[in-house]
């Protein structure tokens, strides 16, 4: 009975650790495309790279100190959109591989 407990309340844990890594790399996602707007609002287009983000102008000021990897270790990948100003920000999620089912987005909904 007691070993039934520990291993329900291990689950129970890994299933909040994972829950928590996904509402970060959402959140991660949606700062930076916050900073994306920004950077979009003052060049009048997106960045090639989102780690134009993160290079120093002539006065040495850059948008984001550093580009910060998803929970997973993984770089976060900028995918334009069908318009100038549209776009997503994606963590390939767990896997670690853009383009599968558990990828995450700023789009993503933090209600799983």
């Amino acid at each position: 009975m007691n070993k039934l407990r520990r291993t329900k309340k291990a689950s129970a844990a890994r299933v909040d650790a994972n829950l928590d890594a996904r509402v970060d790399a959402i959140l991660g996602a949606r700062i930076l495309a916050d900073v994306t707007r920004l950077y979009f609002i003052n060049n009048s287009k997106l960045p090639d790279t989102l780690a134009d983000l993160a290079k120093k102008d002539a006065r040495g000021r850059s948008y984001i100190e550093e580009l910060p990897a998803d929970p997973w270790g993984n770089a976060y990948k900028l995918f334009p959109g069908a318009r100038s100003y549209q776009f997503e920000i994606r963590s390939a999620g767990p896997d670690g591989k853009h383009g599968t089912k558990d990828d995450l987005s700023n789009k993503s909904s933090t209600a799983l």
